[in-house]
């Protein structure tokens, strides 16, 4: 965070604050008396409402379709792991379109405008 917004007392505080409370969520632990960031266990999502609805808060961040494959690995969607089939979730989904180009290369899409 410094590289980008310099060095300043703010920039430190605010990381802190952030840190912290993705600590207390239980998404990192700080170790080594703080100095160290460790990433835990992602919590799973099972549920489809909730998988179709984190698919489309992602869509709607990246801005465009994002492939099946990669939807999983998308930093936005940290520190959660969708264990449902994506594609069947946004197939099923009325605000999320499944699109194919060509055989084997699947997109979700937003029905409507981003």
């Amino acid at each position: 965070m410094s590289e980008i917004y310099g060095e300043r007392e703010g920039t430190y505080r605010m990381t802190n604050m952030v840190l912290q409370s993705q600590a207390g969520w239980g998404a990192i632990e700080r170790v080594d008396k703080g100095k160290r960031v460790v990433r835990l266990v992602p919590a799973s999502i099972d549920n489809d409402e909730l998988t179709a609805w984190l698919i489309e808060a992602a869509i709607r961040y990246v801005g465009k379709p994002v492939s099946v494959p990669s939807l999983q690995s998308l930093p936005v969607l940290f520190p959660f792991s969708l264990t449902r089939p994506l594609a069947y979730v946004a197939s099923n989904s009325p605000s999320l379109e499944l699109r194919s180009e060509g055989p084997s290369n699947q997109f979700v899409a937003l029905l409507g405008p981003i």
